[in-house]
């Protein structure tokens, strides 16, 4: 069993106010498509028991594979899991560091005996995501565990 967990975005003032002008003027459609573009969730990865925490990389559009880099993208959100309970980003932190003892894909392919050769460079994995050398459809930079995949949860 595992939890997953989102990014929101959260509204400035001047968006606020841009939400309350477009609800004014009966706008909805436009502010539900601001509101779907820019405050949609955004999965940052997911806890399950006896596995280390696995971010979801979405190949670098919202933050680079550095610990600084997801932090300062999370400090600029709320922090849900899958239930909607929000979450600090100090909660965050530690839900992450207490996994870090916990199982990666080697361990498991390894441990079930599955094949060793499997590696996963496919054509569709982005030059930046190459560069990280990804094994077992993992990577590993800046001691964080990241998904070659998009969509895990």
């Amino acid at each position: 069993m595992g939890t997953n967990y989102y990014a929101v975005r959260i509204m400035d003032g001047e968006e606020k106010e841009l939400a309350k002008e477009l609800i004014e003027n009966d706008q909805y459609e436009v502010l539900i498509d601001l509101i779907n573009e820019k405050y949609s969730k955004i999965h940052i990865g997911k806890k399950s028991y006896g596995w280390k925490f696995l971010f979801n990389y979405h190949n670098g559009r919202y933050y680079e594979a550095t610990k600084r880099s997801l932090n300062d993208f999370l400090s600029c959100h709320s922090i849900i899991d899958e239930c909607g309970k929000e979450i600090s980003l100090e909660s965050f932190w530690r839900i992450v560091e207490d996994s870090k003892d916990g199982m990666d894909n080697k361990q498991y392919y390894e441990r079930e005996g599955l094949s060793k050769d499997l590696v996963m460079l496919d054509d569709f994995l982005s030059e930046k995501i190459l560069s990280y050398k990804p094994c077992f459809y993992e990577f590993y930079n800046d001691g964080l565990r990241f998904s070659t995949l998009n969509d895990f949860s």
